[in-house]
């Protein structure tokens, strides 16, 4: 009885620990410049190490296709990044949709609609 409460306490403190260390991007914002079709993503992502905690990936659609998938092994730097897309297919009125997922934990979504 012991044994399992000791290993229960344990899990939940690498939990707690894990949930307070792991964070999504703070913010995201875009920008798409119509002239050049390049969508501009700066993701706030503070972390101590950025090749242990980043953002691991970036999925793009638009107005509900799939548009892109960007798997990353580190982010830019200690604060998060900026990334660039070109993005030929996309029209007046769609909304563009730009999901980032931590490394670790959690994922912050940022939308855009075509004006």
């Amino acid at each position: 009885m012991r044994k399992i409460i000791m290993m229960l306490s344990l899990v939940l403190f690498l939990f707690t620990t894990l949930s307070v260390w792991a964070h999504p991007a703070k913010r995201v914002d875009l920008t798409f410049d119509k002239k050049t079709r390049i969508l501009t993503a700066t993701i706030v992502h503070e972390v101590k190490d950025n090749t242990a905690h980043y953002t691991k990936d970036i999925q793009i659609t638009i107005t509900g296709r799939d548009g892109l998938t960007h798997n990353l092994i580190r982010q830019d730097n200690l604060k998060g990044g900026i990334y660039k897309y070109r993005l030929n297919d996309v029209n007046m009125g769609d909304v563009i949709s730009l999901t980032t997922t931590c490394s670790i934990q959690g994922q912050k979504t940022a939308v855009l609609t075509i004006k």
